[in-house]
Formats: structure tokens, C-alpha cells, sequence
């Protein structure tokens, strides 16, 4: 998943680039917070992701679904959340940065998770072959040697 984050750490201003499951078990992480510890990954994904749940009941009111993108400003940052069926995609930036030049890399990287995520069909494994079914029967196929099914001896 390293091939989805890589590219948004590259933009000017984002501290954290990560991915989590839609109930908050992290997938990838990368970048660092001040004081974050190794655990931090799994506070943040929890975090961002019970924020977006929580937000549910109150949003669910005014539109048909959550919406798809969620911007959370702070003081020492902006949370920038971008929702996906399977997975939810987030970023840390610092004060002042413009979010919204965060919304066509964030775009691209969510089209990037979903081409991974997609096996491509030659990679796939076909099932075996079925064996082919002899229409003389059972019989025929168990003594199917060249010779005359109906004689009742074995050739030599």
C-alpha cells in the first residue's frame, strides 16, 4: 500500500499519509506526528474513523449519505478524510496548507487503492479442466482399454 500513500507525502505540507478499514484497524501509515508513539497509527485510524461514524447520525438527516470527503481544522493541523467502500484514506497536513490542493492527489490515490486492491484477471487462477465424460457409461470407462467392453475376458 506503500504505492498509494508514497505520492501524497511528497506534497508540500502533509505530515501523515494513512489508510484504514472503515472500523479503524490501520492498513498503512506513513509520515510522522510530533510526539507520536508506534501506537499512534492505531489511535489515529480509531479516531478518525469513530469522528466520521459519530458524524453519521447528524448528517444522515440533512443528506442521502455521509459525504465522501471530510475536513477537520485545527491549531496545530488539518484532518483531511477521504471515504472509500472499502477503506478509509486520511492525511495530517500543517497549518496553512490548502486543502484544497489536497483533493486531486487524494482523488488519484484512491483510484491507485482500487486498481491494487483489483487482481487483474490473466493473474487469476482458472479451475482445472473437468475430465471428460465417456457416454458408454461407467463400465465402458473402468474397462476401457481398446478391447470389446461386452467380453467378459481381459486382453493379454
Amino acid at each position: 500500500m506503500n504505492e498509494v500513500l508514497e505520492p501524497l507525502l511528497r506534497i508540500p505540507g502533509v505530515r501523515v499519509a494513512a489508510l484504514s478499514t472503515p472500523d479503524g484497524v490501520p492498513i498503512a501509515w506513513l509520515g510522522e506526528l510530533e510526539h507520536a508513539e508506534q501506537s499512534g497509527s492505531d489511535a489515529l485510524a480509531g479516531l478518525v474513523t469513530g469522528w466520521v461514524q459519530g458524524l453519521a447520525p447528524s448528517l444522515g438527516l440533512v443528506s442521502w449519505d455521509l459525504p465522501q470527503r471530510l475536513v477537520l481544522r485545527c491549531s496545530r493541523g488539518t484532518l483531511v478524510v477521504e471515504r472509500a467502500p472499502s477503506a478509509v484514506l486520511f492525511v495530517v497536513v500543517e497549518p496553512g496548507t490548502a486543502v484544497e490542493d489536497l483533493r486531486l492527489p487524494l482523488g488519484a490515490a484512491l483510484s491507485r487503492l482500487v486498481r491494487v486492491s483489483r487482481a487483474p484477471r490473466s493473474l487469476l487462477s482458472t479451475p482445472a479442466a473437468l475430465p471428460q465424460r465417456n457416454p458408454k457409461g461407467l463400465s465402458a470407462s473402468l474397462s476401457d482399454n481398446g478391447s470389446d467392453s461386452s467380453s467378459g475376458s481381459l486382453p493379454a
